[in-house]
């Protein structure tokens, strides 16, 4: 009895441990506030709400992965656990491979693919251009007017070493550090730097892009309100 419970307390030492530590985890990471005014996690635009409904199947799914193999993983080792110091000491059986088992694997892993895959190529077609006005089937998936596509507002950015330049060429406005443009309005975002490399960020409008040297980077958005964000 004795060497039964030294076992198992050998066996579930490092899961209470590891399982402790995720719990804190929990609790620490539920100190943050989802609506901070840098927060990818509150999406205020189109471009953002799809990428956020990306990021949150991934995150399901991952969840449901890790609940279904640590659940796998609790229930052999308590079934297959040495009851006595016999048990311990003898060898089970050793096989090899199991082929229903890795072809169930291989099409699960398949299938959840796919199911990441065909939204998050609608999002990179999403991401690639701004929506044709005249295109009504487009539009109405989007759930976006027509009055909102045309006369997209073009802004051209270029990343300094301390600063952004800002430029409206169908207005002839230069400004600095501060870009400004009025909600429901499809903006277009040119981007390009003049020396190093800059990340463009607009955390609760339309994701990240990184500017390079020699190369014009591109992203739009729509926002649903009027409001002062950072990025």
């Amino acid at each position: 009895m004795n060497y039964f419970n030294l076992t198992m307390s050998r066996l579930f030492q490092p899961l209470l441990r590891l399982y402790s530590a995720l719990l804190f985890l929990l609790l620490y990471s539920s100190c943050s506030r989802v609506d901070h005014k840098q927060s990818a996690l509150d999406p205020k635009g189109l471009v953002s709400q799809n990428q956020y409904d990306i990021f949150m199947l991934s995150v399901w799914i991952t969840i449901f992965l890790f609940c279904a193999v640590g659940g796998c993983l609790l229930y052999v080792l308590w079934r297959y656990r040495a009851k006595n110091k016999e048990d311990a000491m003898e060898i089970p059986p050793q096989s090899h491979g199991n082929s229903k088992i890795e072809v169930s694997l291989i099409l699960a892993s398949a299938v959840i693919l796919v199911i990441l895959a065909i939204p998050t190529l609608q999002g990179v077609v999403l991401m690639n251009r701004v929506p044709d006005a005249n295109d009504e089937a487009t539009l109405k998936k989007l759930s976006l007017d027509r009055s909102q596509i045309e006369g997209a507002i073009t802004v051209n950015v270029t990343g300094k070493r301390f600063f952004w330049i800002f430029e409206y060429p169908q207005y002839g406005i230069v400004t600095a550090n501060e870009l400004v443009f009025p909600a429901s309005k499809a903006i277009r975002i040119n981007l390009r730097t003049e020396d190093v490399i800059h990340s463009f960020w607009l955390p609760k409008l339309a994701g990240k892009m990184d500017l390079m040297p020699g190369q014009e980077n591109f992203l739009w958005f729509i926002a649903d309100q009027e409001k002062i964000r950072s990025g």
